[in-house]
């Protein structure tokens, strides 16, 4: 048995880094650090002018100012990573669906164990149309991949099944590099990547 694992995002293709609160302050420090950058330059040189002149005259050259250069702007890079984020959102789906080889499905609340099954209290739809299954399944695959593949044929031809399969794979695994460079995705399918770690062991 193959396992696929992937995950659901979406982006937004109407985002812009310049529409950012953060980008725009960005910008904001940057034309003022400029401007005062530009306002300091200017009397530096008219300090090293008169100094220059006093010195010419016969004078010491000495300066009794005791004003600093403007700072930079502060770094925000990690603000606009931050923020930069916002533009993929997963698409968090609560309900269940399983279909076997297009000739049956259930879909409802039960995840598919013998607790939700047995125990708690669930609402599921289940059916043995196998048109239905099929067709269920390949709208199902043609949304997640928006419209560039639904599997196609039967679920139970494995040459068929072995292709989507790989298609899948390289799609999710394409997105999730798309992701890491703040891309666009050509679909929903993101390879599942879990980076949360612990130093505790339950087991």
């Amino acid at each position: 048995m193959r396992t696929l694992v992937a995950s659901l995002w979406t982006y937004d293709d109407e985002w812009r880094v310049s529409k950012l609160p953060v980008a725009q302050r960005i910008d904001q420090e940057k034309q003022r650090y400029a401007q005062q950058k530009k306002e300091w330059d200017r009397y530096q040189a008219a300090q090293n002018q008169a100094r220059a002149d006093s010195i010419h005259a016969g004078g010491w050259g000495t300066s009794t100012d005791t004003r600093v250069p403007p700072l930079p702007p502060p770094d925000r890079s990690k603000e606009l990573r931050n923020a930069t984020a916002q533009r993929y959102r997963e698409v968090y789906i609560h309900s269940k669906l399983m279909i076997i080889d297009d000739s049956m499905f259930t879909l409802g609340s039960a995840n598919l164990n013998l607790r939700s099954f047995a125990v708690d209290s669930e609402i599921n739809i289940a059916s043995d149309d196998a048109l239905k299954a099929k067709d269920l399944r390949q709208r199902v695959w043609h949304q997640h991949t928006k419209g560039q593949f639904d599997g196609g044929g039967d679920a139970t031809d494995q040459v068929a099944m072995s292709k989507t399969f790989d298609k899948w794979e390289k799609e999710a695994s394409a997105n999730l590099v798309q992701k890491f460079k703040g891309q666009s995705l050509s679909s929903f399918l993101v390879k599942f990547l879990d980076e949360r770690t612990s130093t505790i062991r339950l087991a």
